[in-house]
């Protein structure tokens, strides 16, 4: 029997509708894989997030370069006060900010400035966003638009930028910062800021916040990857006293510098003048504590003469030292070490060996590090795994434990 024209028709129709659906499905399943491993391969790949990691330790060194003057030469700005902005001769705080080579700290340092450009230039840097590690200003950016220094700089993003913040945690009122780092892969093809350019995002978490790389969070049985800070500039003399401030002598030359093989790591160590009394004649070096966070402070120590050399160190205006002890030509290069717990937040020093001397006393490997921010609250390691996992490193170290 020969089918009616309007049933073929429908029967053509439902056809079609089922293929399309199905075919819809299909489309949104596979756009939402692609999303998701876009989302997998641009943002926090675990090479960015290393790399990342490193080049905000130098991109730090770079900022305390540019604002060190010789009359302030401790003086450095951090990431969080980078939140500072100057509107009108006004202070302000902003929750976000974008940082390139052109920001103000650099505009009265032409060394630094250039030292600046080369290193977003030989790392492929297209931006360095500082954000608080409260995101909620993101919402209300978007809402509103916002009139804000942070929504003037949030709505100024390209896509890629604000999809990658939209997907980091948050809490509401959460202390600390994120920096965030944004590469650009192809350097053939210089910087390309629109949509069609894929970046690379990357982000590092600080203050408040458990300073773990964040692919490696494992279970509670496992091993976790940790990222430790030398605050000590300079902690091997390879660039002389560099960082350091220099007590009790007349000129730097009277600390001494001693090369090659009276020296613990790299090729230099520096040597505290003979027949040195107390409080003469020693370094020391500009620091940034914070209450109830605990620090492990060490360094090697060596001496020719056959008879004991008293060793000190201290936290500047504290009571009492932080290592003290004797030490001959028999002990060799001896490691010092302690943990100290700070009960202030304070902007201080910390003295590199102080005590009286009859003969030559070498310094070398000079670390302090946060162990409360390396490692969380609760977490810190005890002395004796400091000791025998912590040893002198320069910038930066990723441990296991």
């Amino acid at each position: 029997m020969k089918k009616k024209n309007g049933f073929v028709f429908v029967e053509t129709m439902v056809t079609v509708v089922i293929l399309s659906t199905a075919l819809l499905v299909v489309y949104s399943l596979f756009n939402n894989m692609l999303i998701k491993e876009h989302r997998k391969a641009y943002f926090d790949d675990p090479t960015y997030v290393y790399r990342t990691n490193y080049l905000t330790l130098i991109f730090e060194e770079i900022i305390k370069d540019a604002s060190t003057t010789e009359a302030n030469p401790g003086q450095y700005v951090n990431f969080s006060e980078l939140l500072t902005t100057y509107e009108n001769g006004t202070k302000q705080e902003s929750k976000l900010k974008i940082f390139t080579c052109n920001n103000d700290i650099f505009n009265k340092n032409p060394e630094a400035k250039a030292n600046c450009q080369q290193f977003f230039i030989d790392n492929q840097i297209y931006r360095i966003y500082i954000s608080n590690y409260d995101l909620s200003y993101i919402d209300e950016c978007g809402m509103s638009g916002g009139s804000g220094s942070e929504c003037i700089y949030y709505n100024s993003l390209n896509k890629q930028a604000r999809l990658y913040f939209k997907q980091l945690p948050y809490v509401r009122s959460a202390k600390g910062y994120y920096i965030i780092f944004e590469f650009y892969d192809n350097g053939k093809d210089g910087v390309c800021s629109n949509d069609k350019c894929m970046h690379q995002f990357g982000s590092v978490k600080y203050g408040g916040l458990t300073n773990v790389v964040n692919y490696n969070e494992l279970p509670e049985t496992q091993e976790k990857t940790y990222l430790l800070t030398n605050m000590i500039r300079n902690g091997s003399f390879e660039s002389n006293l560099v960082g350091y401030n220099v007590h009790g002598a007349s000129s730097n030359t009277e600390y001494n510098i001693i090369t090659n093989t009276t020296s613990r790591f790299g090729l230099k160590s520096s040597g505290r003048k003979i027949g040195a009394p107390e409080s003469t004649n020693y370094l020391s070096q500009n620091i940034s504590l914070k209450k109830d966070h605990m620090y492990y402070f060490s360094m090697y120590t060596s001496t020719n003469s056959s008879s004991e050399q008293l060793f000190k160190s201290d936290i500047f205006h504290k009571d009492g030292s932080l290592i003290q002890d004797n030490i001959t030509l028999a002990d060799g290069w001896k490691k010092e070490g302690v943990i100290y717990t700070s009960d202030t937040t304070e902007d201080t020093s910390i003295s590199i060996n102080f005590a009286e001397v009859t003969d030559t006393l070498y310094i070398d490997g000079i670390v302090f590090v946060d162990l409360t921010q390396a490692f969380g609250p609760g977490n810190e390691p005890t002395i004796g795994w400091c000791n025998d996992n912590i040893d002198y490193f320069d910038t930066a170290l990723f441990i296991n434990k």
